[in-house]
């Protein structure tokens, strides 16, 4: 969900990066939020990025901690991650996000404040990327 929501708002912006092709249909995928993470880690869109520098539109990746998923885990530069989900940040402290938690509801977004001094071991905003003009 997190992930075509993030590629949406990029798609509207002019920005397919957040998407794939298929080599067989030539259909457009989402990037699952890993995928995502993993490429703008090899396109440098982090670099000089923090959670304390965001303007609207960057993206915010958040790690899963060393039990996440098998298929969400990946290697960068020596250092593992395991990415599990994606939002964007609106500005003044507050992102937008798609979730499937039980107290939202499948498919639904919500905004809420981004506080990266509450982060959690299984849920760090640990990724940070602007990928606009």
């Amino acid at each position: 969900m997190c992930n075509r929501f993030a590629a949406t708002i990029y798609l509207a912006a002019g920005n397919d990066e957040l998407v794939k092709y298929s080599q067989i249909t030539g259909n457009m995928l989402y990037k699952k939020a890993s995928e995502q993470a993993e490429y703008v880690l090899k396109k440098g869109y982090n670099e000089n990025m923090t959670a304390y520098n965001l303007k609207p539109g960057d993206l915010i990746y958040w790690d899963n901690g060393p039990t996440g998923p098998a298929e969400d885990k990946f290697t960068f530069n020596g250092t593992e991650y395991s990415i599990g989900h994606v939002s964007v940040y609106v500005g003044e402290g507050v992102m937008i996000e798609a979730t499937s938690v039980p107290w939202v509801g499948e498919g639904h977004t919500r905004v809420t404040t981004f506080d990266p001094s509450n982060a959690k071991p299984t849920s760090n905003p640990i990724i940070f990327a602007n990928m606009l003009p």
